[in-house]
């Protein structure tokens, strides 16, 4: 059973991102961070009815911290290597805010 559309959700972070000159990067990001997700939703074992979303998004976050290398996404050489990891956080938390909402949705 999958939790999240992918697509739709890598066609969001290409609207939100279309100004920035690392459209392609942050879509291939979003799309690693999508499945690091639904890696995360498959195998939870807890009651997340029982949480709250900030429990839920701080799990969320500690899983895609431990299993996601930044530096692997770096290969731009217009965006120094600092710049790009603020960008990449800051897709991150909007990512898991929306992908915790569609878990508890698909789940209710």
């Amino acid at each position: 059973m999958k939790f999240f559309d992918k697509e739709n959700i890598i066609r969001n972070v290409g609207y939100r991102y279309e100004t920035k000159g690392n459209k392609k990067n942050m879509e291939g990001l979003a799309a690693e961070v999508v499945d690091l997700a639904e890696d995360w939703a498959q195998n939870y074992t807890d009651y997340p009815e029982k949480k709250t979303r900030r429990e839920l998004r701080r799990e969320l976050r500690k899983h895609i911290k431990d299993n996601l290398d930044l530096e692997d996404h770096t290969k731009s050489y217009f965006i120094p290597s600092f710049v790009w990891i603020f960008l990449a956080q800051q897709l991150i938390s909007w990512l898991i805010k929306i992908l915790i909402e569609k878990y508890l949705q698909r789940l209710r």
